[in-house]
């Protein structure tokens, strides 16, 4: 493709230094000479000094024939009135950074009447990261696949981790879980492993699975987070902005420590839900006045990379908070990498993969679309995600006959609302060339016992017709068999949950019997002064009732105790009824009355004189 990028800036250099190495021609334009100078001389491509809103420096750059034009000036109106020109100047394709929060709300429009291909906003990507981070605390990174139903999850293996000298294949028989490790990243090495591979301390982890599956995983590997309650955010720049909104969105409290007064009060009227304190971050005492140690998320993410680190490494030390760092520069990234900073967010860099991302799309339009990448370690490694088309070359040829570059692992595939694990994938991942169960899906139902008959078939042949050399499992007459015990277990419970009742009913019979023959000469003294007997009867009626609630109550907060407890050990979710809640509730008061209906009409017909003599 021919590329032209307006702006030498940060975010500019490392779109060039990425897209040069992709066989792109690229043409640079900058107003000051030195940037072009700059990354004309690190970087195999043309540069041209002039402004990218002038007619003629756009001509000479060639915008007539340009595919793509993106503009990543420091300056919004300067990017959109760039790709303004270029659409009616060329035919080329126009992308745009955008990062004032003004335009944020306006960028379907601006895209529709400008012609945009994208806009990008560097602040709002790099909130969004941040904000699946704490969403899935657990994890250092989260990249997501076919539409959030498939992610990227990256780990640190941490010294006491049941991981280490744990061999790939036998990862599965170990720990259970269907996850699917893609890459391991060692000091500056990049590993895609093999079933030989072995865990160490520090190794950072990259696994592909759906997120109940990643939850699982890591609640086996000792390192469950739950999401995040509350984060507190060192700087109220723009990240800090869109990551508060959306954070405040998703019902986790938010507290913003910035120094600057002005911006301070700028942010309490965008902000209103959230607490904004003004006020050095550094400070420690400020920090711990705000509550630092108890909380969940600590996002650093000041101007300045040096207090973005301390402030991180101080929140790790003090707190048990999921800490965000985020970084601009990233000239000593391998250093950094290796620092107890948490998560690492590099916003030029985000920006530049999402640019990429449009831009490999673009290319790739003929047989295939790639709808997602990720860079991994710094660049070393890519994450992609492509739609097979109908006419693509590869299109139903099974992955074993199909012919892969070295170090390249097809992770999973999403089909029509299932995500599979390949079998090449899986082969590589328990090291084993065979294949003990095989699990078959049928569409049509009423052609299960047709299909079994064909699989009898085919494995008969297989195996020679040898006994016990297999055996077919249906799950449908499996479900049966379930249903067929729970019942059982269901009626069973029925019964000792009956027997329970008629034992409590009678006790709170028995109870309010002698309650009434101790209180004969309370009784006599209200009909003497003028008690009804339906009042006395509704009295004790009453009482029953509350005695039979109050039972009730203790029973529902011991069963839920236990439930919660036995789902603790037995690793499953916990879900609280309500419905069986006020059902339990609805059957203490109905016992209460039924019981309590006989003392309460004994009381209700003594004889008043009679229950004077007693006194």
């Amino acid at each position: 493709m021919d590329i032209i990028i307006v702006g030498c800036g940060k975010v500019g250099f490392t779109l060039v230094e990425q897209l040069s190495n992709e066989d792109h021609n690229i043409i640079v334009i900058d107003e000051k000479p030195e940037k072009v100078q700059y990354i004309t001389d690190r970087l195999d491509v043309m540069g041209i000094v002039g402004n990218g809103i002038n007619h003629k420096t756009l001509l000479e750059a060639g915008i007539a024939t340009a595919d793509l034009l993106i503009a990543v000036t420091g300056d919004d109106e300067k990017n959109l009135l760039c790709c303004v020109i270029a659409k009616k100047t060329g035919h080329c394709q126009t992308i745009a950074r955008v990062r004032n929060p003004i335009y944020n709300s306006e960028i379907a429009f601006l895209k529709k009447e400008f012609g945009l291909a994208m806009i990008i906003n560097p602040e709002l990507t790099a909130a969004n990261e941040i904000s699946r981070v704490f969403q899935f605390p657990s994890a250092i990174r989260v990249d997501s696949f076919a539409k959030g139903h498939v992610e990227l999850l990256h780990f640190k293996v941490s010294e006491n981790s049941p991981l280490i000298h744990l061999k790939l294949f036998n990862l599965h028989q170990t720990l259970h879980s269907n996850v699917l490790v893609c890459t391991v990243i060692r000091g500056s090495e990049v590993i895609i492993p093999n079933g030989d591979f072995e865990f160490r301390a520090g190794d950072t982890v990259a696994i592909a699975s759906e997120r109940r599956n990643a939850i699982d995983f890591f609640r086996k590997i000792g390192i469950v987070k739950n999401r995040v309650s509350n984060a507190i955010l060192a700087g109220g720049g723009k990240v800090s902005f869109y990551l508060a909104k959306i954070l405040i969105q998703s019902g986790i409290r938010v507290t913003i420590i910035e120094i600057n007064p002005s911006r301070c009060d700028v942010l309490s009227e965008l902000l209103p839900e959230a607490t904004i304190i003004c006020g050095d971050a550094t400070d420690q005492d400020l920090l711990s006045e705000e509550g630092l140690e108890q909380a969940q998320g600590f996002a650093a993410l000041t101007g300045l990379d040096e207090e973005n680190i301390l402030l991180s490494l101080y929140a790790n030390d003090v707190s048990n908070a999921k800490t965000v760092t985020k970084i601009n520069r990233s000239s000593f990234n391998s250093v950094i990498n290796e620092m107890n900073l948490g998560s690492i967010i590099y916003p030029r860099v985000i920006t530049a993969d999402y640019i990429l991302k449009y831009v490999r799309s673009t290319v790739n339009s003929i047989n295939s679309n790639v709808e997602t990448l990720y860079k991994l370690a710094g660049g070393k490694a890519e994450a992609l995600e492509f739609i097979i088309k109908e006419n693509s070359a590869v299109a139903g040829i099974p992955l074993q006959d199909l012919n892969f570059r070295k170090n390249t692992l097809i992770c999973c595939i999403y089909r029509n609302g299932k995500v599979i694990l390949p079998f090449q994938a899986a082969q590589r991942m328990i090291h084993s060339n065979s294949v003990t169960s095989l699990g078959v899906y049928i569409r049509d139902t009423d052609r299960t016992d047709e299909t079994i008959d064909d699989m009898e078939g085919v494995l008969n042949a297989a195996f020679n017709y040898k006994d016990d050399a297999y055996r077919i499992i249906n799950l449908e007459s499996l479900l049966d068999t379930m249903d067929t015990m729970l019942g059982m277990m269901t009626t069973m419970l029925a019964g000792i949950a009956s027997i329970a009742l008629l034992v409590g009913g009678i006790g709170i019979m028995n109870m309010m019997l002698v309650s009434v023959s101790e209180r004969t000469t309370e009784i006599g003294l209200r009909k003497a002064l003028g008690a009804r007997p339906k009042t006395i009867q509704m009295q004790f009626l009453l009482e029953a009732v509350m005695l039979s609630l109050l039972g009730g109550i203790i029973g529902i907060l011991l069963g839920n105790l236990l439930s919660l407890l036995f789902a603790a050990w037995l690793q499953v979710d916990f879900e609280l009824s309500t419905g069986a809640i006020l059902l339990a509730f609805l059957f203490s008061a109905t016992v209460g009355i039924i019981f309590g209906w006989a003392p309460a009409r004994k009381a209700s017909r003594l004889n008043p004189i009679d229950a004077l003599r007693s006194m």
